[in-house]
């Protein structure tokens, strides 16, 4: 079973996917662009807040 660092790194980790993935859309697809500029903002939002919960909560170690 995973531990909760482990669960957090996870979701961080398929954030910053889906950021990547929405960031190539927009390159691809100017009218989507202005559209999943929210979106890609909210998500490094909430990739930035898991990042703080892990360097809080696990910095030193697991």
């Amino acid at each position: 079973m995973k531990s909760a660092f482990e669960k957090i790194k996870a979701a961080l980790d398929s954030i910053d996917d889906a950021i990547s993935l929405l960031r190539e859309v927009a390159r691809e697809d100017k009218k989507l662009a202005a559209a999943l500029e929210d979106t890609i903002y909210y998500l490094e939002e909430a990739g930035e807040a898991l990042s703080n919960i892990l360097e809080d909560s696990y910095s030193s170690g697991e």
